[in-house]
């Protein structure tokens, strides 16, 4: 029996078409939603609610084996002046953390959720960064990290004394000094780790140097004339290469190059 045409459908004016996909588009979707929470929830051996609970969140949420349940930490962060913060826009987009606290030689970065254990975190530097030599690192916990920095390779500076103060090339050392009664000069810098190892050459042809000795924030020489006996005041004569090996913690607060980027990414298990 043929079927018979029903005259009672309603007007279709030219809006419907596109109503009414959008419509059957929204109900696929949420079909298909709802399907996928089914599924997971029975391989997990999870309710329904459970499941959905995180699937549409889409924060993140990693399915492993054994019914376990990960989320994902991602960002990059950046220095500009202020502290570290998110970077933010059509191109980037943080995952699973909060908040950002910058401190002197660290920042820490807060997640979005409390973990139940940690499985990895990974810092790194971008290109320029892994160009200059920094290395990151973190101490890793449940609901935040605290991001570390340090510049291996060591550093040094050439320190002079112009007729009135003592001078830096590159502002390595904050503050030279020198003992009048004892003739040996002090010079304050970065501190090192390991804090012994390095070198100093003077750079006048009537004074050498002799060195004292090497702390994590002191390097301490004499400039010596050709009988070994040390200067007590200081002289234009008094030109000296430091060089330290080792690294440089890098302090947070001042990290600011120009469009430099550092990359955070971490899994840790969640209840």
């Amino acid at each position: 029996m043929a079927n018979t045409p029903n005259y009672n459908l309603p007007l279709i004016t030219p809006q419907d078409p596109a109503r009414l996909y959008a419509q059957r588009h929204n109900e696929v979707a949420n079909a298909m939603d709802a399907a996928l929470v089914a599924n997971i929830a029975d391989l997990m051996g999870e309710t329904t609610a459970t499941v959905a609970s995180f699937v549409h969140r889409g924060e993140g949420v990693i399915l492993g084996t054994n019914g376990k349940k990960y989320r994902i930490i991602a960002c990059t962060v950046r220095n500009t002046g202020s502290g570290f913060q998110f970077i933010s826009d059509s191109s980037h987009s943080p995952i699973g953390v909060a908040s950002l606290t910058t401190q002197s030689e660290t920042f820490t970065l807060n997640y979005s959720f409390t973990a139940k254990s940690v499985g990895t975190l990974i810092v790194t530097g971008d290109e320029k960064l892994s160009s200059d030599g920094y290395i990151f690192g973190a101490s890793v916990g449940l609901t935040s990290s605290v991001i570390y920095g340090s510049l291996p390779g060591g550093a040094s500076d050439y320190v002079s004394y112009n007729g009135s103060a003592w001078t830096s090339f590159n502002g390595y050392v904050t503050n030279t000094s020198m003992n009048t009664s004892t003739g040996l000069v002090t010079c304050t810098h970065e501190a090192m780790n390991p804090e012994v190892g390095g070198s100093i050459t003077s750079r006048s042809l009537s004074r050498h140097g002799v060195l004292d000795g090497m702390g994590p924030t002191t390097t301490s020489f004499y400039f010596v004339d050709s009988a070994g006996t040390p200067d007590k005041t200081p002289r234009t004569e008094h030109k000296m290469w430091i060089n330290r090996a080792g690294s440089r913690t890098a302090k947070m607060n001042t990290l600011t190059k120009p469009n430099t980027n550092i990359w955070i990414y971490g899994v840790m298990e969640i209840a």
